[in-house]
């Protein structure tokens, strides 16, 4: 009887990925500040990191040292801050008009994390029991402390799906006109990340394709690096001029200062499990740093 194959690759523990933009900007609503800086998004990475870094050795342990070896050089490049919207630097608004032109309307690629591929029945017990051994090196009660601070993340999070679009809708309006009367075609579509779409050439982000795995047999892969966003010159040109419209609009201040107010809201409403839990997992990190098996 032939003996069941288990694949298993590596994974993150990651939160919610909505995330906005995190340049700075002349608005005087911006200046405000982010509220969702009361949050310890740089201590979550911490645990996050030694984590994923007890866990690969200690499959490295149970006889899998592939998985960490295929992190050797990896660098993250979306923090956890990155993943948490800036309420008052929101999508869709560029920061200045150098920001438009370099930026255009696309995105770049994070680094992606490197592939790993066991086909081994033993790899899925010693991944539960590695799972299990990771947090309690870390300390007391440390996974599910991460977990309830990724939930209050979540929430915050999704405190600025509720804010009213009445003056995203208004900016959207304005700069479709504005565009169509500099001899741009748009089309209206607030839904998207800009509420509208465009008929120029675009630009794009560039890196070369990742291996494909096997049908059989184990694989490893590298991650690929983050591979920044190119816009073309029309692109450009545009996003400028849609800067300009957004400007000229009014709306902009009315739009961001709804947002950091839903934010402080939220921020409110989460002060509870913020006060308890934000020492805890500040706490966690600085234990997780250089923490090795059987010394929590």
């Amino acid at each position: 009887m032939k003996k069941k194959q288990f694949v298993v690759q590596i994974m993150l523990v990651s939160s919610l990925a909505l995330s906005a933009c995190s340049t700075s900007t002349n608005d005087d609503a911006t200046q405000q500040g982010n509220p969702f800086d009361a949050f310890k998004a740089e201590a979550l990475d911490t645990l996050r990191v030694e984590e994923r870094r007890l866990r690969l050795d200690c499959l490295a342990e149970e006889g899998f040292p592939q998985f960490r070896d295929a992190m050797v050089g990896y660098r993250e490049t979306q923090s956890a801050r990155d993943r948490l919207p800036s309420a008052n630097l929101p999508t869709g608004l560029f920061l200045s008009e150098d920001d438009a032109q370099q930026r255009g309307f696309g995105e770049s690629l994070p680094a992606s994390l490197p592939k790993v591929i066991v086909r081994d029945a033993s790899i899925d017990e010693a991944t539960d029991t590695c799972v299990r051994e990771s947090w309690i090196a870390i300390g007391p009660d440390a996974e599910k402390t991460y977990n309830a601070y990724l939930e209050v993340q979540n929430n915050l999070t999704s405190a600025l799906l509720v804010v009213p679009l009445d003056n995203w809708n208004k900016i959207v309006d304005f700069t479709v006109k504005c565009l169509s009367d500099k001899d741009y075609y748009v089309t209206a579509d607030k839904n998207s990340r800009y509420g509208m779409t465009f008929s120029i050439p675009l630009g794009k982000a560039e890196r070369a394709e990742p291996d494909e795995p096997p049908a059989v047999g184990n694989f490893s892969s590298r991650g690929l690096p983050a591979a920044p966003y190119i816009p073309t010159e029309q692109e450009s040109r545009l996003a400028v001029d849609y800067y300009k419209c957004t400007v000229d609009s009014g709306y902009r201040d009315e739009y961001v200062q709804e947002r950091v107010a839903a934010a402080t809201s939220a921020i409110a409403k989460y002060e509870g499990q913020l006060s308890e839990l934000s020492p805890q997992v500040e706490a966690l990190a600085k234990s997780a740093t250089g923490a090795k098996f059987g010394t929590s």
